[in-house]
């Protein structure tokens, strides 16, 4: 099995380990939330989808984004940001990329928010809450909390009448989901919000949503290379994570973090990595401990392969 069926298919079965016999309710609200947000999907496929992403604060961008989608096995995803440009071929059991990706690779990251079964991924090592009643922007939504090793804790907030995910949280950052729109029964945002300490960083506005494609065929450049792979491989597992070396010089009254961007090859290894967010001399340290992390790795199928790995390692407040 591949492509959505199979990441909604890893989706509830991780749900089942996680809240079968203790918070059943839990795996009824990520399982209609994958499913009614899922357009990778045959009843809905072949499709196009076109969206702009602005990006705010210190480092503002803008950068178009357009997938064609024919089924898991071919499908074409295309990123255009200034004069940079990141196509990926999906081919079978083979991903076709050009050599811009390393360009606008945080770019990339932000347009993954439209895969809401992608964000609703839980790891299997994860502790799932009850579902808590809350307010969101006004209008009484229901909360699950996820502790998840490392990544600490995440919050995932529903509509409880459509079934929607409404947003995501963790640590500082929050995700919002708004205007959504049936698409062959699927329900689709038109626009996502990402925030930082509450301050709004970037907008994504989906501009076309269109079904009933003709047969296309997609041809990869010269200046592609070739990956073992899927369009979303299931995420890796943590197996080791020790903390960071933290030195009594370097505290401080308020919690420091270090972002890193890093691949995790098919062996769990981590490498090529590089930070996103500096904290002065505690770089060392955080990279010194992230090198030292081991990972089940992702897999397609049963296939290992490489994925992209984004983290923060904290250092407390003394």
């Amino acid at each position: 099995m591949k492509g959505g069926s199979y990441r909604i298919l890893v989706l509830i079965l991780t749900l089942q380990a996680l809240c079968f016999g203790e918070n059943q309710d839990c795996l009824d609200l990520f399982r209609r939330a994958a499913d009614i947000s899922d357009i990778r999907n045959s009843a809905v496929a072949p499709f196009e989808l076109k969206a702009r992403l602005q990006v705010f604060g210190d480092q503002p961008n803008d950068a178009d984004y357009r997938l064609t989608w024919l089924s898991a096995d071919h499908w074409r995803e295309e990123i255009r940001s200034g004069n940079k440009v990141f196509i990926r071929i999906g081919d079978g059991d083979l991903v076709w990329l050009n050599q811009d990706r390393d360009a606008i690779a945080d770019v990339q990251r932000r347009f993954r928010a439209l895969v809401i079964p992608l964000t609703l991924q839980i790891r299997t090592d994860a502790k799932v809450g009850k579902i808590q009643e809350k307010e969101w922007n006004g209008s009484q939504v229901q909360c699950v909390q996820v502790t998840a090793g490392m990544l600490g804790v995440e919050q995932f907030c529903f509509d409880p009448a459509s079934g929607v995910l409404l947003g995501y949280e963790w640590n500082n950052h929050k995700t919002e989901y708004s205007g959504f729109q049936n698409t062959s029964g699927k329900m689709f945002p038109r626009t996502v919000r990402g925030f930082e300490e509450g301050k709004l960083q970037s907008e994504i506005t989906v501009q076309e949503l269109a079904t009933g494609l003709n047969g296309m065929i997609f041809t990869p450049g010269k200046d592609f290379e070739s990956r073992t792979g899927c369009e979303f491989p299931h995420m890796f597992q943590v197996t080791y994570a020790p903390d960071p070396e933290y030195p009594a010089r370097l505290r401080t009254s308020r919690m420091q973090q270090v972002q890193i961007e890093a691949l995790v090859n098919e062996t769990g290894t981590v490498m090529n990595m590089k930070i996103t967010k500096s904290a002065g001399e505690l770089d060392q340290y955080a990279l010194k401990a992230l090198q030292q992390w081991r990972f089940k790795p992702a897999t397609c199928g049963t296939t290992p392969v490489s994925y992209e790995l984004h983290t923060e390692v904290n250092f407390p407040a003394r």
